[in-house]
């Protein structure tokens, strides 16, 4: 790509002025090559701005952003906003719903947990091949990388095969991790660490989070909190700023079953921020992407 760059350079001018007539000349041939190439350079640039970390063999460059995460000080901002307007006491979150199921996203579901704890609505973000029917795969401090890890290094960009969590290896995806800290900082591959006092990585933001998802009744020692049921809800408002995702059905009314709420954080941007995965004729144009992060996981790309 550099080459092409140097030599579109060297190109000499592809209009030229011709004093006896007064006409400007062209060269068509060269002008289809320089049409043809500034493309391409146009195409990979864009490819290469604007693509997950996780991504081809190189890797782009966005990531997830920490404060998506179940408890962060941007969802708690959030929460105590639809508390002011609405006077119900929910918590937020965000993640995958339902197996293999990218026709999810965008939605928004209300439920109940066993144990019991304030009432969550959480928008669906991503979709995996490893969440099962009824499981809502919540972002959280220190939740486990599941298939995927681009949060910790040292890694070697191996192409997923979508190993199950009963195995005690994960996939290290990504060539410039998010984090400094290593993987034994992070717990299991998947549920991340179990005990809340074991939420001990050295990335402070993290710990909080991590220790903060256990106070508020998101998750239990040793173990995952079990979904007593819940309905499709409209997306607050405060929750759709922060992922920017609002659906063209998002008033359509649907049960939601029996399940469990698992934990997750991959440091990958989900599916949710390209829109060919996300199913973009059933979302808002203008609310059809979720912005990713740069390297530091609040910039937003």
């Amino acid at each position: 790509m550099k080459r092409l760059r140097r030599r579109l350079l060297r190109q000499p001018p592809l209009l030229s002025f011709t004093a006896s007539s007064g006409f400007v000349d062209m060269d068509f041939d060269r002008a289809v090559y320089f049409l043809f190439a500034t493309a391409i350079i146009a195409l990979f640039s864009a490819a290469q701005a604007g693509s997950s970390v996780c991504s081809g063999t190189q890797g782009g460059n966005e990531y997830m952003c920490v404060d998506w995460s179940f408890g962060s000080e941007l969802m708690a901002f959030k929460q105590y906003q639809y508390k002011q307007q609405t006077g119900q006491d929910v918590l937020f979150g965000v993640g995958s719903y339902g197996a293999q199921n990218n026709f999810n996203i965008g939605k928004c579901y209300k439920f109940n947990l066993n144990p019991s704890t304030k009432p969550i609505i959480a928008q669906v973000t991503n979709w995996g091949a490893d969440i099962s029917s009824n499981q809502f795969d919540m972002q959280m401090g220190g939740g486990g990388f599941g298939v995927w890890n681009a949060c910790s290094g040292p890694t070697d960009k191996t192409a997923s095969d979508n190993r199950p969590c009963n195995t005690n290896d994960y996939l290290d995806i990504a060539v410039r991790p998010q984090f400094v800290s290593g993987k034994s900082e992070w717990g299991r591959r998947c549920r991340g660490h179990i005990y809340r006092t074991g939420s001990s990585t050295n990335e402070p933001n993290l710990r909080t989070l991590c220790k903060r998802s256990f106070d508020w009744g998101a998750r239990i020692n040793n173990g995952n909190k079990q979904i007593t049921g819940g309905q499709r809800v409209p997306c607050p408002q405060q929750l759709v700023e922060i992922t920017n995702l609002k659906r063209r059905d998002d008033s359509r009314y649907e049960q939601m079953p029996r399940g469990t709420l698992t934990s997750t954080m991959d440091c990958c941007s989900p599916a949710s921020a390209y829109p060919c995965v996300t199913m973009g004729n059933k979302l808002l144009p203008n609310r059809n992407r979720i912005r990713p992060c740069t390297r530091d996981g609040y910039t937003r790309v």
